[in-house]
């Protein structure tokens, strides 16, 4: 029987803007098991069949229970490899989209304990995972 483990885990994040120019950012549960704590862009792993447009949107839909408009196809590219864990040696690709939202009213599942709306280019001093610095730089630059 074949093995259901993937070759690759591709995740597909979102810098979300809202109206009033901020983006929203996401702290990951304390008791998640991979970067408990740290904040995000919302999204996730892309499921069979889907397309970079209907991952991320259906991520951020359950994410944060907005819907998203104006996606873009790629802001940001980031890969290692994966260290521990169930998907230990493989690929991790995490793709960053930029999209629109009308809606300011974020609700929270349990992934996530925390959201903030935020200037991209005045963030936080939180402890963020490794795509959102480096996005945010290629964002500010072209925004």
């Amino acid at each position: 029987m074949p093995s259901k483990r993937p070759q690759a885990v591709l995740v597909v994040r979102s810098i979300v803007i809202n109206s009033d120019d901020k983006i929203l950012i996401m702290k990951r549960a304390g008791d998640d098991r991979y970067k408990a704590g740290f904040w995000e862009f919302p999204g996730g792993k892309l499921e069979e069949g889907q397309n970079l447009e209907e991952a991320v949107s259906r991520e951020v839909k359950e994410e944060a229970n907005i819907k998203i408009s104006d996606i873009s196809r790629v802001s940001y590219v980031e890969s290692q490899v994966i260290e521990s864990g169930p998907y230990k040696g493989l690929p991790y690709i995490v793709i960053v989209a930029t999209s629109t939202t009308k809606n300011h009213d974020v609700e929270l599942t349990d992934e996530h304990s925390e959201y903030k709306w935020v200037s991209s280019d005045n963030m936080p001093d939180l402890e963020y995972k490794e795509h959102v610095k480096p996005s945010l730089e290629i964002f500010n630059k072209y925004e």
